[in-house]
């Protein structure tokens, strides 16, 4: 019997094949010791070390919806009103190009731009529009946090968990691999390098694919 290290690379359909090789693994009585883990990768590597077999997490990326459809399929979810803080709202350069706009003969009503740009979020297909150009992705990504949360609850893990209180609970140490399309460069978080961080954030920012999902700032 062994401990390795392990690493998982991204991409979605690989899942299924982490959990064979993990199931390998558990069967010829070897155990790990370190994760790294990156998207999809990110997402195992963090609910092995919260304590799910390979059978729970067969179980979990297989999960199906009341209507038969792979729950995993719900996280392509449209973004709504509520997804976009005042703040960036305020500061959208949507909002910026509608302050720009002066119609002559039409009354510069105070607040008519923000009436407008509100309406608009209200709309399933302006919401979309709204995320890519302020956010960077077409999808709101509330779904999979809600997956994620629903996950590691499971185990014990509250919602506000950081990283060095799951570290500390699991006694685990999991490097998640994210990129940071602002500086362009690849940062590792873990209890180490980030530690006030949330766990289930840092799994979140890993998965998000950029133009897909909204940035994690």
């Amino acid at each position: 019997m062994a401990k390795y290290d392990l690493v998982f690379e991204g991409g979605g359909a690989k899942g299924f094949s982490f959990v064979g090789a993990l199931e390998a693994l558990q069967e010829a009585g070897h155990t790990h010791r370190r994760l790294v883990g990156t998207s999809a990768g990110a997402i195992t590597a963090t609910l092995l070390a919260a304590g799910y077999t390979p059978q729970e997490l067969l179980a979990a990326i297989t999960e199906r919806l009341d209507n038969g459809r792979p729950r995993f399929s719900s996280f392509m979810d449209s973004p709504s009103r509520e997804d976009f803080s005042e703040d960036l709202i305020e500061h959208s350069e949507t909002l910026a190009v509608l302050r720009s706009i002066h119609i002559p003969g039409l009354p510069n009503f105070e607040g008519l731009d923000r009436m407008i740009l509100n309406g608009l979020l209200n709309t399933r297909l302006y919401g979309h529009l709204f995320a890519f150009v302020e956010c960077g992705g077409l999808f709101s990504g509330s779904k999979f946090l809600e997956w994620l949360h629903e996950k590691l609850a499971h185990k014990g893990i509250g919602e506000g968990t950081t990283l060095k209180e799951f570290a500390d609970q699991t006694n685990s140490d999991v490097s998640l691999v994210v990129s940071d399309t602002t500086d362009k460069e690849m940062l590792i978080l873990n209890h180490r390098t980030v530690p006030k961080c949330p766990v289930a954030w840092a799994v979140r920012m890993s998965m998000s694919l950029p133009f897909v999902w909204c940035e994690v700032v």
